[in-house]
């Protein structure tokens, strides 16, 4: 089995296409997750808190199986930083669903993707990095088409604007803390996740027995449901989608920054809406469709600048490795010089 760890080993750290595989990766099990849990809950698997605390418990598991197949090696890590970010995590997904239970889905939608301004803030105010005017107008851009495009069904309450303003808060701490976490421990993706996966399901079975044991009625309780083998299946298949994604988003972060991955948010929510739009029939109003393109747009412009900024910092690397005579193949690799650039904007 050690001949499967080394192959995916070689994949995902094989120059800087790392980051290229990352977002394609976490791309497409989103939109897997999204198919698999639309097929758990048509089969009236209605227990969304125990299916959150499945997805984790599968995560835990199945990173430990890609510990023994020597994808990655389990590293000693602080424990009390992880549980911070195992919190960070459950508070995000906690005040996350109580949003979209009290508002509707499109100021739902439009706070998940707010998230990206109060990102930039607090990398810029208690991290201090610096970030390039072009960089923050190209962000602008994106939140500005969201808010446009999700600006047609608000239904406002008080309690639900309190939910998602605290999901927002609780989504952008998450996105940076995973991504500082990981370059102060020094630790991968995947030597992080393996610490935070368990834990968020620890934390998770409180809510558990409060919303589908003790808050349930007898008979329609979690123990109560009827897991045929199909069932069974279907919820297998579900986190295994889970795991894909939740390791995912510790890569984007990781080998990029918590920026990019809130920029790979917006661009996966406007490129599903569109799919849906052009191929599936989805009404779509002419205010969403142009606010799907503005962001689009930023999304593009967003890109441009990382690409143009890492070449800059290649070429600049290489003429600072040819003055001191070392060559392009010693400390000028292309791969480290394009996590740095992606991960520290000057």
């Amino acid at each position: 089995m050690r001949w499967i760890g080394a192959m995916i080993r070689h994949v995902v750290h094989a120059s800087s296409a790392r980051n290229v595989f990352a977002m394609a990766f976490n791309f497409l099990s989103s939109v897997g997750i999204v198919a698999a849990n639309k097929q758990v809950f048509r089969a009236r698997f209605s227990f969304a808190t125990t299916l959150t605390f499945w997805h984790y418990l599968v995560t835990a598991f199945g990173l430990l199986l890609l510990a023994q197949v020597r994808v990655f090696h389990v590293k000693q890590l602080d424990w009390r930083k992880c549980a911070r970010l195992a919190f960070g995590n459950i508070s995000f997904v906690v005040f996350s669903n109580l949003s979209l239970q009290y508002n509707s889905v499109a100021f739902y939608q439009l706070m998940k993707h707010l998230s990206t301004p109060v990102v930039l803030f607090i990398e810029s105010f208690f991290y201090k990095q610096a970030f390039d005017q072009s960089l923050v107008r190209s962000l602008l851009i994106m939140v500005g088409g969201m808010v446009i495009a999700f600006a047609t069904d608000f239904n406002l309450n008080v309690l639900g604007t309190l939910f998602a303003l605290v999901s927002v808060v609780a989504c952008a701490c998450y996105a940076v803390w995973t991504g500082r976490l990981q370059k102060e421990l020094d630790a991968n993706p995947l030597q992080l996740q393996v610490y935070v996966a368990p834990m968020v399901a620890a934390m998770l079975v409180p809510f558990v027995l409060a919303a589908d044991v003790i808050g349930k009625e007898p008979g329609s309780r979690v123990l109560d449901y009827a897991y045929t083998a199909e069932h069974v299946r279907l919820l297998l298949y579900s986190g295994i989608a889970a795991l894909c994604v939740n390791v995912s988003v510790f890569m984007v972060i990781g080998y990029t920054s918590s920026v990019t991955y809130c920029v790979l948010g917006i661009a996966k929510t406007s490129a599903i809406i569109l799919t849906d739009f052009v191929f599936f029939g989805r009404p779509l109003e002419l205010m969403n469709l142009m606010g799907i393109l503005l962001a689009l747009a930023g999304v593009v412009y967003y890109s441009l600048l990382k690409l143009r900024s890492g070449a800059k910092k290649e070429s600049s690397l290489a003429m600072m490795a040819a003055e001191k005579g070392t060559g392009p193949g010693t400390n000028s690799s292309p791969d480290r010089s394009f996590e740095k650039v992606h991960i520290q904007v000057k």
